[in-house]
């Protein structure tokens, strides 16, 4: 077991389901510049949806947006899929002109549904920043998340009419990983071909001449194009982790590390002649827990229970009448 920490960039982790599959994700980053302290950041390796950045908005007064959508990602139906946990029918109005997407994209659960709460325990919120256009105040401004899309600075990429925002990931180092696919779940749903080369969606807007409902997307030659929001691009999603989170040892079949939560604590002890039973006999035992986490200790002599305290990793009791056991 090791720390997510120490595995090199360009890992591969399974992390998260999503469709009945799990998600695999590459180590991208280890405490980059503006995420939180302790981080390890991870991006998909695949693309796990196909889906608009946002759906267009009729009532809109920006012509721009009643036609392509918003292209803010604050109020993006993309950033809001990233981070429910709802079965189903996940969009809720984030302004007075928001539209739903399209009904083949409501009708689906939340990305974060199908994590397990051990999982989204360690998930960290991340504040990141995003370009936006002159109507929505121009330049940049940051938003707060659990899973976001990463910005077109982020990607190591420049671009006109795109205003800076953060800093290169360290994955991109490697121009190898401009190229990103379709997961099988993803392709199956959106009738798309397994493992096909498509273009995935930045989270920056489009920041010329009243184009207000245009973004960015990557494309597998290291470019960068201009899109309408309303379009569907593969959704290549990020996420930060606690540096501390644990790992398999070795990667599995499919050649991922595996996260390893909480692990059941141990104690010494050895069989050993304790003194005849009219007299007293003294027990010592260390509890030792690879997560640090504080545990429960249950003293007991033939079933019946005599004390019961909390103890943190490399405790040691030496003066002790029982029988001892831990959970």
């Amino acid at each position: 077991m090791k720390k997510i920490s120490e595995l090199p960039i360009g890992s591969r982790v399974k992390f998260g389901s999503l469709y009945g599959e799990e998600i695999v994700w590459l180590v991208a980053d280890k405490n980059h510049d503006g995420y939180p302290n302790n981080s390890v950041t991870l991006l998909t390796k695949q693309g796990v949806e196909y889906m608009p950045f946002d759906a267009a908005e009729p009532l809109n007064t920006d012509s721009k947006r009643v036609s392509y959508g918003n292209n803010r990602y604050l109020h993006s139906n993309i950033r809001q899929w990233l981070n429910s946990e709802s079965a189903g029918q996940w969009h809720t109005a984030q302004h007075i002109y928001d539209a739903a997407p399209a009904s083949t994209y409501l009708d689906v659960p939340g990305f974060l549904h199908d994590f397990s709460d051990d999982e989204k325990e360690i998930l960290l919120t991340t504040k990141h920043t995003v370009s936006i256009c002159s109507a929505d105040g121009g330049k940049t401004e940051s938003v707060s998340d659990k899973a976001f899309l990463i910005s077109v600075t982020e990607a190591g990429l420049t671009a006109q009419y795109v205003n800076v925002s953060g800093s290169k990931i360290a994955l991109f180092n490697d121009t190898n990983q401009y190229s990103c696919g379709y997961s099988a779940p993803c392709a199956t749903k959106r009738g798309l071909t397994v493992g096909a080369i498509g273009s995935w969606m930045t989270a920056d807007a489009y920041d010329y001449n009243g184009n207000n409902g245009n973004i960015f997307t990557v494309t597998a030659s290291n470019s960068v194009n201009t899109e309408y929001a309303y379009s569907a691009f593969a959704i290549r999603p990020a996420c930060n982790i606690s540096a501390n989170a644990r790992v398999t040892d070795e990667p599995d079949k499919d050649d991922c590390y595996t996260f390893i939560y909480n692990s059941p604590p141990t104690i010494s002890d050895e069989d050993k002649y304790l003194g005849e039973k009219s007299e007293g006999f003294e027990v010592v035992y260390t509890v030792t827990d690879t997560d640090d986490a504080e545990v429960t200790v249950v003293e007991q002599i033939n079933g019946v229970e005599k004390r019961t305290f909390s103890a943190k990793s490399g405790f040691v009791s030496t003066n002790c009448n029982s029988d001892i056991h831990i959970f």
